[in-house]
């Protein structure tokens, strides 16, 4: 067990609407940052509910410990400067940022919607229910507790992402699939 040294960069990326559950995330970050821990949320995005959740950080009195980044054309940069990137949907469909955390190494805490229960398991991700703010807050000092553990689930996320999403197995799939409709006979009855 070798827990987080320093503060822990918590990146969440997304439209700022209510399915998202950033304000879910801004009340577990709040919780931990409560109990001790050091952390700090970048939010990257946009959406009519900006106004509310930089209100709710501060009502949280963790606004010193917040960065709204607004909208972002370079995902992958923020990625890449998370030490994890949490999905805090209320409903999520697929979610291709999880993808590129994935692809980047990034260890995920997700909720269990539908997009992330397809691609993620608990060997892969720490997964939590649905409005669950003690339940991410809980993900999140596990994270900080056992970065190994955290950082070896990563390791397994990129090994099925470049097993069933990477571009060179996709491309197959669909190579294989028109293939397979030019070769069909066509009935023209």
């Amino acid at each position: 067990m070798e827990p987080f040294e320093g503060r822990l960069n918590v990146v969440a990326v997304g439209r700022l609407v209510h399915k998202k559950g950033f304000d879910l995330l801004l009340e577990a970050v709040a919780e931990v940052h409560r109990m001790g821990d050091r952390i700090h949320l970048s939010l990257a995005g946009d959406g009519p509910e900006m106004g509310a959740l930089v209100e709710h950080a501060r009502e949280l009195q963790i606004a010193d410990h917040v960065s709204f980044l607004g909208w972002q054309n370079a995902v992958k940069d923020c990625l890449a400067k998370a030490d994890i990137f949490v999905l805090p949907s209320r409903d999520e469909p697929f979610g291709i940022v999880v993808l590129e955390a994935m692809a980047l190494n990034v260890p995920v805490v997700a909720t269990r919607t539908d997009g992330p229960l397809e691609m993620l398991d608990d060997n892969t991700a720490l997964l939590v229910d649905r409005e669950d703010v003690a339940g991410l807050s809980a993900a999140l000092r596990e994270v900080a507790g056992d970065f190994s553990a955290a950082l070896m689930r990563a390791d397994r996320a990129q090994r099925r992402f470049k097993e069933r999403y990477s571009e060179g197995v996709v491309v197959a799939r669909y190579e294989a699939l028109y293939d397979s409709l030019i070769d069909r006979p066509i009935d023209v009855g």
